[in-house]
């Protein structure tokens, strides 16, 4: 079982559910909901109670704590094991030529504030010499203005696709809806632009085999939603390694655990405690002969400059090669 998915027929021994808090309880958590309900556990904490009695409430908000704090100790200890360091350099079908790790900042602006941020960490950006991947939404709250664009195409940023609109689901709809709503997606910001959307990164990193697809025949050249997830298993957790998918011209580009909202939310870390660990994580994929894809909001890193700008002035310091997605794709060839 999943550190995130609680049995209630074990965790709770001795509590007798009713219909209705059971049917609530298997409706929250889910491994499909796994990602979201580490995401977002207020928001969903907060629907719930309306389901809820007053003594469940009580009984989930522990275990909820209890993981989190086990996953704070636990995490420092977790390290590449044999099996992971014995794979290192390990690309399926792709090649590309670097002197030092590749290291790629994207953004996705998942609504309003995200998107109010995105111009000024731009700017931060362009101080510092790095040209990171800004994913929007087209549908979500916030009108994406063509100056907001532009002005980061001309600081060197790139324009991604996060989507058409905040749906945690369309990796998993009917193939025809996906289409058509990355498709409408993808001509509203290239319309928007000028030029032509080469990434897509999907809201909540959920992906499937139809949405591969549709990604592929929308002529996308990458995508970057395989988010290894802590804790299932080493191989799963350290995968850092880009790839061509068979049969197909796209490139995949994992993000690397762990991103903004795990590190200030599921873990709580202070700055410093979130730049030492991902210090640590940033040599460890190195060693790993891996790419360090970062995802990091505007919303979160807003309030997070001390962390950020320390993160950039690391990876600076150690002479990474700083890249967006993009650039990092273009350079990709395959090989048999």
């Amino acid at each position: 079982m999943r550190k995130w998915e609680i049995d209630y027929d074990r965790s709770f021994p001795g509590v007798i559910f009713n219909q209705l808090e059971r049917n609530a309880i298997e409706r929250l958590i889910t491994p499909r909901n796994e990602s979201m309900l580490k995401r977002h556990v207020k928001n969903i904490m907060a629907t719930a109670y309306a389901l809820l009695g007053e003594r469940t409430r009580m009984i989930i908000s522990s275990q909820i704590m209890k993981s989190r704090k086990i996953v704070r100790r636990d995490i420092r200890s977790y390290q590449p094991d044999k099996n992971i360091q014995s794979l290192s350099g390990c690309r399926r079908g792709l090649s590309f030529k670097h002197s030092s790790m590749p290291v790629l900042f994207s953004h996705d602006v998942d609504y309003k504030f995200c998107y109010s941020e995105v111009i000024k960490l731009g700017i931060l950006e362009n101080k510092k010499g790095v040209k990171a991947t800004y994913n929007f939404l087209v549908n979500a709250g916030y009108s994406i203005d063509t100056e907001v664009l532009k002005e980061l195409d001309s600081m060197g940023h790139e324009i991604g696709l996060h989507g058409y609109t905040y749906d945690l689901r369309v990796a998993f709809r009917k193939p025809k809806t996906i289409y058509s709503r990355l498709e409408n997606a993808k001509n509203c910001l290239e319309s928007k632009l000028g030029k032509r959307i080469q990434g897509f990164r999907n809201h909540s990193l959920e992906y499937s085999f139809e949405l591969l697809d549709v990604i592929d025949r929308l002529g996308f050249k990458y995508e970057s939603g395989i988010y290894p997830k802590q804790f299932q298993d080493n191989f799963n957790t350290f995968f850092c390694w880009p790839f061509y998918y068979k049969g197909k011209q796209l490139v995949e580009i994992p993000v690397i655990w762990p991103i903004d909202t795990d590190l200030f939310r599921t873990f709580n870390f202070s700055d410093q405690e979130a730049l030492q660990y991902t210090k640590e994580r940033l040599n460890q994929v190195a060693s790993l002969g891996g790419v360090a894809g970062l995802l990091y909001h505007p919303s979160i890193i807003s309030t997070r400059m001390s962390f950020f700008s320390g993160l950039i002035d690391f990876v600076l310091d150690n002479d990474f090669e700083i890249r967006n997605y993009r650039a990092f794709a273009e350079d990709c060839t395959k090989s048999e």
